[in-house]
């Protein structure tokens, strides 16, 4: 479960050079290249490299070069991805040609400015405690949904302006004998019909539904049968679970409770519950949890009951849909205690679920780790943490794996990992607010174009909380301008635009 943290502070900006706030121009069409795919930079070490990342070039039979403002012509030969890299002699300016067609002009960019304006203003505030950030719809008519636990609201967040108060949905509240429960919502998914989005809701036992053009609530998402425990799971100390005033110190048959992740694919809903029941409450009194549940529910039968897998791993966190495998992901981080410090207690790891069955067909074990979300890139695993600035990867096909470790800090959070264009894949560093890529292929950490994370606050002392991380949905510079990555942070309660095309593209 995440924890929340409040601070207080004064930001100041800096008198420099003024970051450059209006977008890139347009790219047209290339048959058999991806122009927002290339780069053309200055690297810190001064040498000038022509390249393209994964994707870049699609008909490697065509005669692709480069030719430099001094005249020289520089073949591309491209991997089997489509990636490449050129040196360059010192040159300012080229033109990336197709055979003796000159297609597009590129200007020499410094890597490090490059860097710096890709970052925009922050956008207005994000609300009360934001947990997501989900992008809904495709093209002109993408929307970003905001979700809040603070309030147990979701938002419409206006891609120039920020949040929209009248584009709001606060959930509704369940009445129980303690009084009102509000739902917390924690993550969201969108449905592929572009108008609706599923979002969980924590401290409710369920999942909403939530049409978005009208932002109201189409159905909730419950899981109405009990698990079985065969044998029954013993509790650190006496715990009344269901609020009937009876405490009891052994469970062999539990309600799903407390749901965090959620994916999305076809016509099916994946939740997981994470099980949480209590943190930490004294020296005696440990954080308690109940085994997690992942159920799929059937958006075209809602009244179908789900079918349910209860999961080997504590506290699941996220949950991913993998659709070149067909598999989902479920990632757990393992208990995590606050005493004295934030620290994985059980085993965490990362499990593949039959979609269609729902039997976990592989279990991926990381000790002392706290996995928080999971992808599959390049034939591997790659896996954050919780509680370190670390990445891990796992080769899919046996082996041993590695890990990336992004700054040196000794505490850090890695909430969620994101695919990025040409392959690449997005670490935001929660305690320093930089946003690294890791190039899933070669192993490398800030490779070429970037040499460097991206700075999306000030990092510490007081640092903002990068959290999450939502890529708009298309092709950047071909289907729209501006701003391709919304970024998250949540102590400082802002949202932060990142257009990739100050450093990619002609």
């Amino acid at each position: 479960m995440k924890w929340r943290c409040l601070a207080f502070g004064v930001f100041f900006l800096g008198c420099g050079e003024v970051a450059v706030t209006s977008p890139d121009p347009m790219i047209h069409e290339t048959s058999g290249a991806a122009l927002e795919l290339l780069y053309f930079v200055q690297s810190p070490t001064g040498r000038t490299l022509f390249g393209g990342l994964k994707g870049s070039i699609s008909d490697p039979t065509a005669a692709w070069s480069f030719r430099s403002e001094l005249g020289e012509d520089h073949p591309v030969s491209a991997s089997a991805s489509g990636a490449f890299e050129l040196e360059i002699e010192d040159s300012e300016r080229g033109t990336f040609h197709r055979g003796e067609t000159p297609i597009a002009e590129f200007l020499r960019r410094d890597v490090a400015v490059a860097r710096e304006r890709a970052v925009w203003p922050p956008i207005g505030g994000a609300g009360s405690v934001p947990n997501d950030l989900v992008f809904v719809g495709q093209g002109p008519e993408a929307r970003l949904v905001l979700v809040r636990s603070g309030d147990h609201a979701v938002s419409v967040f206006d891609l120039e302006r920020g949040l929209d108060a009248d584009l709001g949905l606060r959930l509704p509240e369940q009445v129980r004998s303690t009084g009102p429960i509000g739902a917390q919502p924690w993550f969201g998914a969108a449905l592929s019909d572009g108008e609706r989005i599923v979002v969980t809701a924590f401290l409710q036992h369920r999942a909403y539904l939530i049409h978005v053009p009208s932002l109201s609530v189409e159905a909730e998402l419950r899981v109405e049968s009990t698990v079985v425990l065969e044998p029954p799971m013993s509790l650190p100390y006496a715990i009344d679970l269901d609020g009937s005033g009876s405490s009891r110190t052994e469970v062999s048959r539990y309600a799903p409770r407390c749901p965090q992740g959620v994916a999305v694919s076809g016509d099916h809903v994946f939740v997981a519950y994470s099980g949480f029941v209590a943190p930490r409450l004294s020296p005696t009194r440990p954080p308690v949890y109940l085994p997690g549940v992942l159920a799929r529910f059937s958006i075209s039968d809602l009244a179908a009951a789900p079918k349910i897998a209860v999961l080997p791993l504590l506290n699941p966190q996220a949950v991913t849909f993998d659709s070149a495998r067909g598999r989902v992901l479920v990632t757990a981080s393992g208990v995590l205690d606050t005493s004295p410090e934030l620290t994985p207690i059980t085993m965490g790891g990362v499990m593949l679920v039959d979609p269609d069955t729902m039997t976990i067909e592989e279990t991926f074990e990381l000790p002392d780790f706290a996995p928080g979300s999971a992808l599959i890139a390049g034939d591997s695993l790659w896996v954050s943490s919780l509680v370190s600035p670390t990445v891990r990867w796992v080769p899919l096909g046996g082996g041993s794996g590695g890990e990336i470790r992004l700054n040196d800090e000794r505490v850090d959070s890695v909430f969620r990992l994101v695919e990025l264009q040409g392959g690449l894949i997005g670490a935001p560093s929660f305690n320093t607010d930089r946003l690294h890529f890791i190039d899933p292929e070669s192993k490398q950490l800030d490779p070429s174009p970037f040499f460097g994370p991206l700075s999306l606050g000030p990092g510490r002392p007081i640092f903002d909380g990068l959290q999450v991380l939502a890529r708009r949905p298309g092709r950047a510079g071909v289907d729209f301008a501006g701003p391709d990555l919304f970024a998250l942070s949540g102590i400082a309660s802002r949202v932060v635009p990142v257009e990739f095309r100050k450093v990619l593209g002609p």
